[in-house]
């Protein structure tokens, strides 16, 4: 394979703001001042180049190689894993791994930010509050809870009505779905250890028996109750009572899934088994995401697929021909690890590695909704009046380039065990990859179900609070202390012994108010990112949508047995709900920083996800939603990918 490509044989200055070279920043720094001479050559070419290797961007780069194009694929962190980013139960202290994940430091409100007791000053790390994200070949799908649930059919209509585009529309989507899982396998948790872990745990049972009883469906209700009384008789003289047992809540709870159709959608109000993404391989269940699905796609193809890891990219490259201003040629990068400002600890050298890759045909940016705002701005793409004051040369003035930043909103509700004995399953774990750790130990024997082969997540259900069209709000039940994301929160899940979270998520949320803002030109530095929260007070819908959810929840741990075996203890049971949502409320899916529509004053990208008035520059992530869809965004995203794919593929093949 030819290394290098002569890409032009034109001379010209580039600046910072205007396309790739000029003074290039590290820490406020200028670091390089020089002509670049495009007698130079880029140190790779590939037909696409793709930055960020997420579940928009490895998905999109995996089926672009499989249709037979060359693909350079960028990302800021490590091509390898370890065994935190490996075990499904371990998620949590991957989201904290310094080396394959990146901290950043949000704004919920602009006054009187300190209200959330999770906010942290600047001595510890701050200000702001803890949101991480991934930094890894896989991005976010490389440390994230694996939780795989499928968006509502309003969410792709609602795209479709706004792009006027029917390709969007959720019958025509439920393809780019089934792709996804062909190679994802989302699954239910083994329910043999779902089972076993109910007999061992009857504190836990009580509640998921209390869940499935006063927020199951209809469908489900009569399913506990099967039209043969007394196959349950049969099991109980075939397999014993154990067994037999074992064998009727099997048949209830395979049922149970968001990812089934019921009354013609997904994420219907009932209780649930939520799927992961996860896969047995060697015997072990392991995690599975886009870092697994670009592994296999490489190896089938090495030749068309260079995945360049530990590669920062610090601006675009245009081509600057009075005829042509509207291309992108290429990216810049810096091939040091750890050179972001979001990183745990900054690079080893001091000395940027600087390199060129160049794209034949398109350049696609996939950075997520926080650094893909800021790769445009820093290009000169995006509001002219912010680019004015932050010294850019506006390339092309688009208003909404960061803005319409959404999320969802969730609270935890902490429990007690009133005898304060441990949650019998998660009693021995020290969720830690030692040889002291024998839940770990066990996850390592080939074919033993274990609690590590799962999230945690225990049961859950959906329920509709009356303030959307869709069902809106996701409770789901963790053996573990969870009060939101804070520095060194992984440590704190199990530290106390007898404690349990049923936490609410806020889907469909209303929230158009956040935004992603430069805090400088220096392409190194994190931007400033205000979430806006509950804009409507305590009037505001989504707040009062939460605290339905509370109120649900209250209601499942309140009632008959369980009532009597576990304590509020955050929020405790004389706390107002809505200040304590509005003051503790968290969110973890950030979107919508580049939002999908016809009109460039009110979007960024079109139906086809190229960036308005740009030739071959478009964004493939989580930021292209115009409104944040379902509960669990990345089955939205990994969606996008396989579409986007297709949408590129019917473009060029002819």
């Amino acid at each position: 394979m030819v290394s290098k490509y002569l890409i032009n044989r034109r001379r010209f200055a580039v600046s910072a703001g205007l396309s790739a070279f000029t003074s290039l920043l590290f820490k406020g720094k200028a670091i390089a001042q020089e002509e670049l001479d495009f007698d130079q050559t880029y140190d790779d070419v590939a037909d696409f180049v793709i930055v960020g290797s997420g579940a928009g961007g490895g998905t999109l780069a995996a089926r672009l190689v499989e249709y037979g194009y060359s693909v350079i694929l960028i990302d800021a962190g490590p091509k390898e894993t370890n065994i935190a980013g490996t075990v499904p139960a371990l998620h949590a202290s991957a989201s904290e791994d310094p080396a394959r994940a990146w901290k950043f430091f949000v704004k919920h409100f602009e006054e009187n930010p300190e209200r959330d007791p999770k906010y942290a000053d600047t001595d510890q790390g701050g200000p702001g509050i803890f949101y991480p994200r991934g930094s890894a070949i896989g991005g976010s799908t490389a440390v994230n809870a694996m939780i795989y649930v499928r968006p509502h059919n309003s969410d792709w209509n609602h795209i479709a009505a706004t792009t006027k585009d029917p390709s969007w529309q959720a019958e025509k989507m439920e393809a780019y779905h089934k792709k996804v899982e062909s190679w994802l396998m989302p699954q239910q948790p083994e329910l043999g250890f779902i089972v076993k872990s109910l007999f061992d745990s009857p504190k836990l049972r009580n509640i998921v028996v209390n869940t499935i009883l006063l927020r199951g469906n209809v469908e489900q209700i009569k399913q506990i109750f099967p039209r043969d009384p007394f196959r349950i008789l049969r099991d109980f003289k075939e397999f014993g009572f154990v067994e037999g047992a074992n064998q009727a809540i099997q048949r209830v709870l395979k049922n149970f899934s968001p990812n089934k159709k019921s009354r013609g959608d997904y994420a219907q109000e009932g209780a649930y088994l939520i799927s992961t993404a996860t896969h047995k391989t060697s015997g072990l269940i392991r995690r599975r995401g886009a870092r697994e699905r670009l592994l296999e796609v490489e190896a089938k193809h090495p030749d068309r697929l260079r995945i360049k890891a530990d590669s920062f990219v610090t601006d675009l490259i245009f081509d600057e021909a009075s005829d042509a201003q509207s291309r992108v040629r290429g990216v810049m990068v810096d091939e040091r690890p750890s050179v972001y400002g979001a990183a745990y600890q900054g690079p080893d050298d001091l000395k940027p590695k600087l390199r060129t890759y160049g794209a034949r045909r398109e350049v696609i940016v996939a950075g997520g909704a926080f650094n893909t705002p800021q790769i445009l701005m820093n290009a000169g793409i995006g509001p002219m009046d912010h680019l004015t004051e932050m010294g850019i040369r506006t390339r092309i003035d688009l208003p909404q380039v960061g803005q319409n930043l959404q999320d969802r909103y969730e609270v935890g509700m902490v429990y007690q065990s009133k005898d304060g004995q441990p949650i019998s399953i998660t009693e021995e774990c020290l969720f830690e990859p030692t040889e002291a750790d024998p839940c770990y130990q066990d996850w390592l024997e080939p074919d033993t179900q274990t609690v590590y082969d799962t999230n945690g997540t225990l049961i859950s259900f959906i329920l509709k609070s009356g303030y959307t069209p869709d069902p809106d709000l996701l409770c789901f039940a963790i053996p573990a202390e969870f009060r939101g994301y804070e520095m060194d929160y992984s440590k704190k899940l199990n530290q106390v012994p007898g404690r349990f979270t049923y936490a609410i998520l806020k889907g469909h949320t209303e929230n158009r108010g956040g935004r992603v803002r430069l805090k400088s030109r220096d392409p190194y530095d994190t931007p400033d990112i205000d979430f806006n929260y509950f804009p409507g007070g305590y009037d505001d819908a989504d707040l009062k949508a939460v605290v339905k959810g509370m109120e649900s929840v209250r209601g499942v741990m309140n009632f008959g047995v369980v009532g009597h075996e576990w304590d509020e203890l955050n929020p405790t049971a004389n706390t107002n709900f809505a200040e304590h949502v509005m003051n503790t409320a968290w969110g973890h899916h950030a979107s919508c920083t580049c939002p999908m529509g016809l009109d460039p004053r009110s979007s960024v990208v079109d139906a086809s996800f190229k960036v308005h008035g740009m030739v071959n520059l478009r964004v493939v992530d989580a930021s292209v939603f115009p409104r944040i869809p379902g509960h669990f965004i990345v089955s939205s995203v990994y969606a996008i990918g396989e579409k986007a794919a297709d949408v590129i593929h019917q473009e060029y093949k002819a």
